[in-house]
């Protein structure tokens, strides 16, 4: 505990996981923990996983006529 404050009670609660007799409460505080620590890394992969595979990017220069018929298509 003078190292790492809290981690006994970290450690017990960790082996109550592995014994299986835990209560409900650990098993949540586990669960959410996990996913917070996870989250912010599934939140980047599912982006780029997004942004690689299921987004067109069409570049356009404003001198080239396709840009004005894409600009009077928007605004209509």
């Amino acid at each position: 505990n003078v190292f790492f404050p809290g981690l006994t009670n970290i450690s017990t609660t960790l082996q109550q996981l592995q014994a299986s007799n835990s209560n409900s409460y650990n098993r949540i505080l586990c669960i959410c923990g996990l996913a917070v620590f996870f989250g912010k890394y599934t939140k980047n992969f599912f982006k780029i996983l997004v942004a690689t595979y299921f987004v067109l990017k069409v570049y356009i220069s404003y001198s080239n006529k396709v840009y004005d018929i894409l600009v009077a298509w928007v605004s209509s």
